[in-house]
């Protein structure tokens, strides 16, 4: 792929967890995306992975270029992105391991992530671990239980009841 004189950023999308996050991650950045380019301050990309672990690169978010996009493998995929040397990389997954796992890989390959690091990501989508470390900084925190299947609430209603480690209403 040739790189033309314009900063190159990534769109990373996808989910190799679900078709649910896949299909939030695709939603998301094709928003993102279709916004950003008509700025044409930069030089977008798509970077997509599958489910199966393939990666592609369509040219764009159309049924047509997402289905004619050529399916490559990890180390084929890391090439492209090496080739392409992107000024940064924007992250649109969902899923745990694109919050985390796939964060810490462009971190790894030295580019340049918007948003958070891996680190950050896996601490703040577990609510009783980010809770607990936003306490013991000093900061006052709601009252809270974690509960498991089976389990009933201890504490008075009205409360709001969240999956402990799940993001986008799930």
């Amino acid at each position: 792929m040739a790189v033309g004189c314009k900063p190159v950023v990534v769109h990373l999308c996808g989910s190799r967890a679900s078709e649910y996050y896949e299909g939030v991650s695709a939603y998301y950045a094709s928003q993102c995306f279709e916004q950003v380019v008509t700025h044409g301050t930069f030089d977008n990309r798509i970077a997509m992975v599958h489910m199966d672990g393939s990666w592609s690169f369509p040219e764009d978010f159309s049924t047509e270029k997402k289905t004619a996009a050529r399916r490559v493998d990890l180390p084929e995929a890391m090439q492209i992105l090496k080739d392409l040397s992107p000024s940064a990389v924007v992250p649109h997954m969902f899923c745990l391991p694109g919050m985390t796992t796939y964060r810490a890989l462009f971190d790894a390959l030295g580019f340049p992530l918007v948003g958070n690091d891996a680190g950050v990501m896996a601490l703040s989508t577990n609510k009783a671990q980010s809770r607990a470390v936003v306490a013991a900084g000093g900061v006052r925190v709601p009252e809270a239980e974690i509960l498991h299947r089976g389990d009933r609430p201890k504490m008075e209603p009205p409360f709001v009841l969240k999956p402990c480690n799940e993001d986008n209403s799930i």
